[in-house]
């Protein structure tokens, strides 16, 4: 997954990862860009097509605000001015891209019929209602703080959605591994791992669904 790391944005606070929440919410790791405020951008292309839009453009005019997505250039102008194209070089983002924020995300999740997105769309409406009928809705603090500042636990929606997305996963790369190489998903990474430290191949960046990207160094 591509990641757009700047050391002078601010610490993430989110009360629950970012990451996971939007594995959750789509069934995939997504690119996105974090904004030295803290927002988090996702490409628009890649939401759509990770919850089964035909179309992004459509997606976009019948679920999504238009303060809710901006070119990739436009957001990093606004944020980065004139040393915009040096920031985004070399992440895989094209500046024509249409990106989403995470307001946007959750409105494209919202409109989704993939069943991936059911448990996420369950855990929101019962955000809406929570706070309805008691005017407020929190997280209880994690027991074990590993990380400054204070964490807390993921929603049972969203943790099981995450647990049962990864198990699907792993079965997949395992059954990938085995027939393109005849080799276990473990010996696959021990190969891979030793052709690194040797200096015969080197990491690229990665594949839209995150997978990583090697090439002959």
């Amino acid at each position: 997954m591509y990641e757009h790391n700047d050391g002078t944005r601010l610490p993430e606070r989110g009360a629950i990862d970012v990451d996971d929440f939007v594995f959750a919410a789509t069934g995939a790791r997504v690119r996105r860009l974090t904004t030295p405020d803290g927002e988090q951008w996702f490409p628009a292309v890649d939401v759509a097509t990770r919850l089964g839009y035909v179309n992004t453009r459509q997606a976009l005019l019948h679920h999504v605000p238009t303060d809710g997505h901006q070119s990739l250039e436009d957001l990093a102008r606004s944020v980065y001015g004139a040393t915009t194209s040096r920031r985004i070089a070399g992440h895989g983002l094209k500046k024509s891209m249409r990106m989403v924020n995470l307001r946007s995300l959750i409105l494209l999740v919202n409109g989704c019929t993939k069943p991936e997105s059911a448990p996420f769309e369950t855990w929101v409406a019962e955000v809406i209602v929570t706070i309805q009928r008691d005017g407020t809705y929190s997280l209880d603090p994690a027991p074990l703080q590993t990380t400054p500042g204070t964490s807390y636990v993921m929603p049972t929606q969203v943790a099981d959605a995450v647990v049962r997305l990864e198990e699907r996963n792993l079965r997949a790369d395992e059954a990938l591994a085995a027939a393109r190489t005849g080799l276990t998903l473990d010996r696959v990474h021990d190969c891979v791992r030793m052709l690194i430290k040797r200096g015969c191949v080197r990491q690229t960046g990665s594949a839209a669904d995150g997978v990583p990207v090697y090439t002959l160094a």
